[in-house]
């Protein structure tokens, strides 16, 4: 039997990324309830030896403002929608993380950095939108440099991304490769994102996706672990399932949420794919306690299949490292990117 993966990626984001779209008080709740999240959720990592990725936007990593004004890029996004340019709320926030904990991370991601099987990837350092118009592939590229400038002081390298929004940009991935970075979260792939179909529709799109969640409709979406190889030495990693923070409006779907992930997870267990779940902590904390048990009976139901089956968890830089060594060992072709839909522009 083929060896099944399951990999976890977070998107920390604290109120980064959070700011053109919700009102202050709701931006500092959230960011306030990722703060009080994160340790649990590597306490239930730590329990349970799960290996998992966690994107960090690059303003985190900075001690204070004048380090973050110190190496941001001269070229900046001039998005046309301002609103969503980290930089224009530069002014709002405090000077170091003593005075402000949720523009500042530092003491958790050293929490991340200790705790074992934990990988620090990138998120981009300003939460950069590589799809919404105004902005260009050289004031990426100079996001990118900031980002890795920022996380120097830490002494982490990146090998991995996550795009903000999801918004990935087949264009700009060579920058990524000028930088040592070739591994990347990219989009769910199933029937329903063709993009035939969703330009012909994109209602029924909308009106039957969010039913997956609940039924099985799309099937696994897993991936197998030599589909994840792309051109030019990539490896990409889609999505299987976004762990979705406890609403009370939905609470009496929550256990058919919850069975839907692990078959799922079931699947690439028996079949030797690759499931990968993703999530944002700081949409978490509203319901802390629920949303804890939600990943705690998912974790518990992984160590189920890793007795019963082998499943195995994984970072998405070791996914990588797996997918690269079976490549070499079948002399397998580089496979060409497979890019279904990307998702809508901002506005």
């Amino acid at each position: 039997m083929s060896q099944g993966y399951f990999v976890i990626s977070l998107d920390m984001e604290l109120m980064w990324g959070v700011q053109d779209k919700r009102v202050i008080h709701d931006k500092r709740r959230n960011a306030q309830d990722a703060v009080k999240i994160i340790p649990r959720i590597l306490e239930l990592f730590t329990e349970r030896e799960i290996h998992s990725t966690w994107a960090i936007v690059g303003f985190l990593f900075c001690a204070n403002k004048k380090r973050i004004l110190s190496i941001m890029p001269e070229d900046r996004p001039r998005y046309v929608n301002m609103k969503h340019s980290s930089y224009a709320y530069l002014e709002q926030i405090g000077e170091d993380e003593f005075e402000d904990p949720y523009h500042y991370a530092g003491t958790l991601i050293n929490l991340i950095r200790e705790t074992p099987h934990q990988e620090i990837a990138t998120h981009t350092f300003s939460n950069y939108y590589c799809l919404a118009d105004g902005q260009t592939k050289e004031q990426f590229r100079q996001d990118i440099l900031s980002a890795i400038e920022a996380a120097e002081p830490y002494e982490i390298v990146y090998h991995s991304i996550t795009f903000p929004g999801n918004q990935l940009n087949p264009d700009y991935l060579e920058i990524l490769a000028e930088n040592n970075i070739h591994v990347y979260r990219g989009y769910e792939q199933n029937w329903i994102r063709n993009t035939a179909f969703t330009r012909r529709f994109r209602f029924l799109q909308r009106a039957i996706q969010p039913l997956d969640t609940y039924l099985n409709i799309f099937g696994p979406n897993c991936q197998a672990l030599a589909d994840t190889i792309r051109t030019n030495n990539f490896c990409e990693i889609n999505p299987s399932r976004m762990l979705t923070a406890y609403s009370p409006k939905t609470s009496w779907l929550e256990l058919l949420k919850i069975k839907r992930i692990m078959g799922q997870m079931r699947y690439a267990a028996q079949n030797g794919g690759v499931f990968h779940l993703y999530l944002r902590p700081s949409q978490f904390g509203s319901y802390l306690e629920r949303n804890i048990k939600n990943l705690t009976d998912i974790l518990d139901f992984f160590s189920t299949l890793k007795n019963a089956y082998g499943l195995k968890s994984v970072t998405m830089e070791e996914l990588a490292t797996e997918a690269f060594r079976l490549a070499k060992n079948l002399n397998q072709p580089m496979s060409p990117p497979a890019y279904i839909i990307r998702p809508a522009r901002l506005d």
